[in-house]
């Protein structure tokens, strides 16, 4: 017998052959630098902003991978994506859908990664249907009219344009806001894709080390393609303390630059910014704010802002700010 095998007594008291694992083996320097580069040089040359990934205004320049991101990295490094799927009963009906997700080699031989997720229905968007009232006539959304005491059904959003005194009783009778979905089995389809995602796109994450290389261009690798280690800096050196008359003038401070907005816009834009992450939050169903919460914060504010034909927050004016931010946190809902 080879002096690399050893006999063992299994727990059945059987006798079985132990083969030692083989030595791990790091890769070079040179091919992780190189697996780095590559993720940037696709997203550079084949993904596209919204669509494989989503960057968030005001929270850094690290942008969010998608699903259609994922689904090229894999494809970039041949990876293959399995998953479990475990189901959790909760009460009043509700489910929490628990998927891992592991990351083998194209060929299915080797497992290299492992992922996970979660979605429920417990979440705001699902859990949540938000009512409003709602025309007599053709069963759209009513508005309440700044200049008359009525209600309108607004043509330009496909209503049919009837009006309705605003103390009608048939009106009056109907609840709105916020109310439990009726239709919980519904949305069992849609978390169970959003929560294989949410573990596909953790797998991908972990296995490519894309989480760090997203906040890095390719040129700010350093000395890639190049085996020669990098100058090193010079330690700094202090001047000589000086004394009497010898003391160098001192150099006045640096004015900080002036900014773009006026104080008013600011605070219209912070207003505007912290409403919209707050309201993503609690559609989101997320106790902390995370990635896809700022995402879907941007996307809805950006939505609405451009419908309204505002630059930014900061264009919104005192008068339209109520109903700003109010139709903000209702798309929030429904978007």
């Amino acid at each position: 017998m080879s002096a690399d095998l050893s006999v063992v007594k299994t727990a059945d008291k059987s006798l079985a052959v132990a083969v030692p694992l083989a030595p791990f083996e790091a890769l070079s320097v040179e091919v992780v630098t190189a697996r780095l580069a590559k993720i940037q040089e696709v997203m550079q040359t084949v993904m596209k902003e919204k669509v494989h990934y989503g960057k968030i205004d005001g929270c850094g320049d690290k942008p969010t991978l998608l699903k259609p991101g994922a689904e090229v990295l894999g494809v970039t490094f041949q990876l293959a994506a399995r998953f479990d799927v475990e189901w959790v009963e909760l009460p009043e009906g509700h489910l929490d859908c628990r998927v891992k997700s592991r990351i083998y080699t194209i060929n299915g031989e080797q497992l290299v990664g492992e992922g996970v997720g979660s979605c429920t229905t417990m979440e705001s968007k699902y859990r949540w249907r938000n009512t409003k009232k709602t025309c007599l006539k053709c069963g759209g959304p009513l508005r309440e009219s700044k200049r008359d005491p009525e209600w309108y059904c607004w043509a330009a959003k496909g209503g049919c344009g009837a009006t309705f005194p605003l103390n009608d009783p048939q009106i009056e009778a109907q609840k709105v806001g916020r109310a439990p979905n009726p239709d919980i089995a519904d949305t069992k389809n849609t978390v169970l894709k959003m929560a294989k995602k949410r573990a596909h796109v953790d797998g991908i994450l972990t296995t490519t080390g894309a989480s760090a290389i997203f906040t890095q261009d390719i040129e700010d690798l350093p000395n890639y393609g190049d085996k020669t280690p990098p100058p090193s800096d010079p330690p700094p050196t202090e001047p000589p303390p000086a004394s009497g008359n010898n003391a160098p003038p001192q150099e006045p401070a640096a004015t900080p630059p002036k900014s773009r907005f006026t104080p008013d816009e600011i605070a219209r834009r912070e207003k505007i910014l912290n409403l919209a992450l707050e309201a993503a939050r609690q559609a989101c169903g997320k106790a902390e704010i995370d990635d896809d919460v700022k995402l879907h914060a941007k996307t809805t504010l950006a939505t609405l802002l451009k419908e309204l034909g505002k630059k930014g927050p900061q264009d919104v004016t005192h008068d339209e700010m109520d109903t700003f931010c109010a139709t903000l946190v209702e798309r929030m809902d429904l978007s």
